[in-house]
């Protein structure tokens, strides 16, 4: 008789063609050797070494450069990880820099960046203020120039004052931030010139030319050269 698969036709023992079983995959070889290809197995299936087609493993090389859940043509998938600081995984599992939202100006000034070096422009600071490193609105020292001219205690419109110091001048007084002369009264400058009486011109301590009245003599006095005589 014909042995392994062999089948006897017109008296002689032959080899058949092996049948695909269903479901199987790449070349099938039966016990006398004869062969048969089965075909190739639906997208993304893999064909084994017993001719059976199965979902392979996503491998590890697929996660390169991507992020989240990837996954192959038949189903499988593998978890390649998150992003870094301030980035987010998008539909194409890539990691993509976030924008800076609305809400990180709060109490900021400036351009500020996040992690991944995308930038918002926040609104800028108020008079007499600068924004320094920390994106931190800051009052800015009044410089010494500010009191060119100026006496007292001086403000920015941000609240910080420096000290003009007082005025130096004869007479001088400080009104507004500023160093006023304030002359003499008549009575004074009729003391300061010895005037008794009379009309005259004279300079006060402020350099202005003043017409000053020093009164006017008893009834059996007459006054002459300002002086009651």
């Amino acid at each position: 008789g014909c042995t392994n698969s062999e089948v006897c036709q017109s008296s002689q023992c032959v080899c058949p063609e092996p049948i695909c079983p269903a479901g199987a995959c790449g070349t099938i070889t039966n016990a006398c050797g004869a062969t048969k290809d089965c075909g190739g197995c639906s997208a993304g299936l893999s064909c084994t070494n017993n001719n059976t087609c199965v979902c392979p493993n996503v491998p590890a090389s697929a996660c390169m450069d991507k992020c989240g859940t990837v996954s192959n043509a038949c189903g499988k998938t593998r978890n390649c990880g998150g992003c870094g600081a301030s980035e987010s995984c998008d539909a194409n599992n890539m990691c993509v820099c976030d924008d800076v939202p609305a809400s990180a100006c709060t109490g900021m000034c400036g351009t500020i960046t996040n992690d991944c070096n995308s930038t918002r422009v926040c609104s800028d600071c108020g008079v007499d203020e600068s924004c320094d490193a920390s994106n931190m609105c800051v009052c800015d020292p009044i410089p010494e120039t500010e009191c060119m001219d100026k006496c007292d205690e001086i403000s920015n419109a941000c609240g910080l004052t420096r000290d003009c110091g007082a005025c130096t001048g004869a007479g001088e007084m400080c009104m507004n931030n500023a160093c006023v002369c304030q002359g003499e009264t008549e009575a004074e400058l009729c003391m300061i010139e010895g005037f008794d009486c009379g009309m005259a011109t004279v300079t006060d301590q402020c350099g202005a030319s003043r017409s000053i009245t020093c009164g006017t003599c008893d009834p059996a006095q007459t006054c002459t050269a300002n002086t009651c005589s």
